[in-house]
């Protein structure tokens, strides 16, 4: 069963500036697995971020673990290629 959210989403916020040392690209993603956005308050779509970046990397990176990951010979070659592409906390 689909749940259906009645909430309308929130106008796109205004672009942020870009300082030169980033690079800007677009998609046009559909989502296939929930996404959950919101903000500090319970229920409440923030208006500015709607869907923080982070959450949106952690899909993809799920996505590409689940296709990707067993093209790889053990464990430390998929997290060395995941973290080139995806980053670290380190």
């Amino acid at each position: 069963m689909v749940r259906k959210i009645s909430i309308p989403c929130p106008e796109i916020p205004a672009q942020a500036e870009n300082k030169g040392d980033t690079i800007t690209r677009s998609y046009s993603i559909q989502v296939v697995t929930p996404l959950f956005g919101g903000g500090v308050e319970p229920g409440r779509n923030d208006p500015v971020t709607l869907i923080r970046g982070a959450g949106i990397r952690g899909h993809l990176r799920f996505w590409w673990r689940a296709t990707r990951g067993a093209s790889y010979e053990s464990e430390k070659e998929l997290r060395k290629k995941e973290e080139e592409i995806w980053g670290t906390a380190k």
